[in-house]
Parts: C-alpha cells; structure tokens; sequence
C-alpha cells in the first residue's frame, strides 16, 4: 500500500484493478476493490482502521472492479450504463470469464452476494465529505460507462482502466468512436500531479498520457479503417500500436487473453480465446 497524500492510500500489489481509498472527518471513500475475496476482507480490516467507509465507487463493468462490493458495504456509486451491464452477470458468467482470464482460478462461491450500486448517474457528480469534493465524471472509452474520480483539491485523479500504465491496452468492451480520445483530452486538461491508472504503478506528472492516447488513436484509426474484426486486432496490427503489448496485469493467463464483448459473451457463451 502506498501513501500517496496524507489521506490517500492505494493498493497496487494485487491481481486485478488498483484500489484506492480516501479518508475524511466523515468517513472513508473507496475507489474500486479487489477481485479476490481473501484480499477484499483484507482490504476491508485495512480500511476500518481509517474509519467506516461511506461510498464504495466502480469505475466501470469488469469484474475487477466491483464483485466482491458487498464485503465492504456503503453505499456504491457508478454510471448508469455500468449498472445495467452489471445486471446481466452473475456467478456464472463471472467463473466462465474468469477461467479463461486468470492463470489461477477465482474463487467465487455459488452463494456469495454480487452486489450493484445504488446510486447511478448519468453525466457527472460531485461528493462532498469530510472537506474532500470528489468529482465522478463520465469519460466513455475503455468503456461506454466509464467513469473517472477527481479531487481537485490534491490534484489526484482515478481514471480507471482509461489508463493503464506499461500494459498492454484491452478493447472487448472499448467504444469505438472519438468519444474516447475526447475523454483522454480532458483527462490530459485536468489540473493534475498524480494519476492513479487502473493497472501498473501509480503516475507522477501527466507525460504519460501521451502514449496512452497514442495506443487510443492507433486502435481507433485501425477500426475504422476497417483493419478489424470488431474490436479485435490481429497480433502484427496490435503490436504496431501498442509498445506494451507484451506485457499483461499480474495474474492474467500468461499466454494473453483475448476477451469478447460482454454482451456477446453473454448471448452466446463465448468469452473469447487464448492466444
């Protein structure tokens, strides 16, 4: 865990999305959790320690980021577009995903409670708690419901897996018009010293959205130059795009996962392939 600012703490040492929380007078906001339930309720015992934990937010529909929600109780806050694709998986969608993504199964058992947001929203919303504001805002890319965290008043933001720092760049559930790289513009606006990716090690400065947006608008370009099937790249076109090709989040299937849509993979049953 590292100690970003004096009341910022975040987790990036686990398999699945980095996890953040922040502490207040009023109590603790947490920015996605950990996937794996053993680490979720170690995650909770850290974050008691801090105080009770108000909100829970989800930046977005993978797994990573939401399923194990009801450890931590609060009151959990996402897009809308988000929650109505949380709606459709369950248990098994999640094992069936799951045993093609992780090189180690997930634990999941057949009574364990997935729990969806409360609060939806359709733009952006502000939080006001404790003399901390976190602005949740709306920046569709990675996914259609993406959402990303910032606190102007430290200069930190939470962008999710719309940044993903030295790792290899996911599209299944990605959206295909310029909507993306008009939210990496405004990420890149943002008056900033850190950003928080949703995978790899935290960043210092905003340099590193340039190659960021540069991946972006290589897959963009490709798609609609009609170079793909859907969103998927052959292996020659993503490695020309993007430099981190190679490398995948800890704990992934080390010979690279390709993922379908979510809503593909639940229509049909298929989650994608192994390369």
């Amino acid at each position: 865990m590292e100690r970003v600012r004096e009341n910022i703490f975040v987790e990036t040492g686990w398999r699945g999305a980095n996890s953040s929380f922040i502490t207040t007078s009023e109590g603790v906001v947490l920015i996605d959790i950990p996937p794996d339930i053993d680490k979720a309720k170690e995650w909770y015992k850290e974050i008691a320690r801090h105080g009770e934990i108000r909100y829970v937010i989800n930046t977005e529909l993978h797994h990573d980021h939401w399923i194990t929600n009801s450890i931590f109780g609060g009151v959990a806050i996402t897009h809308e577009i988000t929650r109505e694709m949380m709606e459709f998986m369950d248990i098994k969608f999640i094992r069936d995903r799951t045993s093609l993504l992780y090189s180690d199964p997930l634990y999941l058992p057949d009574d364990f409670e997935l729990k969806l947001p409360d609060i939806t929203f359709s733009q952006n919303m502000t939080l006001h708690l404790g003399g901390t504001t976190l602005q949740l805002i709306h920046t569709p890319g990675h996914t259609a419901g993406q959402i990303a965290v910032y606190i102007p008043e430290t200069k930190i933001v939470f962008p999710g897996d719309s940044v993903l720092n030295g790792i290899r760049t996911p599209y299944h559930d990605a959206i295909t018009d310029n909507r993306w790289l008009e939210s990496m513009r405004f990420l890149e606006d943002l008056d900033v010293d850190i950003i928080v990716p949703g995978h790899g090690d935290i960043l210092y400065g905003k340099e590193y959205l340039k190659t960021q947006i540069s991946v972006i608008r290589g897959f963009l370009e490709a798609v609609q130059a009609g170079k793909t099937d859907g969103v998927k790249l052959s292996e020659e076109l993503n490695r020309s795009i993007d430099p981190f090709y190679d490398t995948q989040p800890d704990g992934i299937n080390p010979s690279g996962v390709i993922l379908n849509p979510s809503p593909l993979s639940k229509d049909t049953g298929d989650h994608g392939v192994i390369e």
